[in-house]
C-alpha cells in the first residue's frame, strides 16, 4: 500500500471523502485507509509518486464539500 502524508490535516477524515484526486497527474486515489494527515491508498506507488496536491471532495454530510491540500510525501 502507498502512504500519503499531507502538509495539513484535511477538514474531515477519509470516511467522509467521496473522491480524492492528485495533481498534477489527475490520479483518482482508491482504497483509502483510515487517517487524517496521513492515509494509505491501494494505488501503486509509481502512479502517485511525485504528485504535489490532492483535491478532496467530501460527502454530502459535510458543510465543506471541497478542499485542496498540498502533499508532504508519498511513500511505498
Amino acid at each position: 500500500m502507498t502512504t500519503i502524508t499531507l502538509v495539513q490535516a484535511p477538514a474531515y477524515d477519509t470516511s467522509k471523502m467521496s473522491a480524492v484526486i492528485t495533481k498534477p497527474g489527475n490520479v483518482h486515489l482508491t482504497g483509502l485507509g483510515p487517517g487524517g494527515i496521513q492515509f494509505s491508498c491501494t494505488n501503486p506507488f509509481p502512479a502517485v509518486s511525485g504528485q504535489k496536491q490532492v483535491d478532496i471532495t467530501y460527502d454530502g454530510s459535510c458543510p465543506t464539500t471541497h478542499q485542496t491540500v498540498d502533499i508532504s510525501s508519498v511513500q511505498p
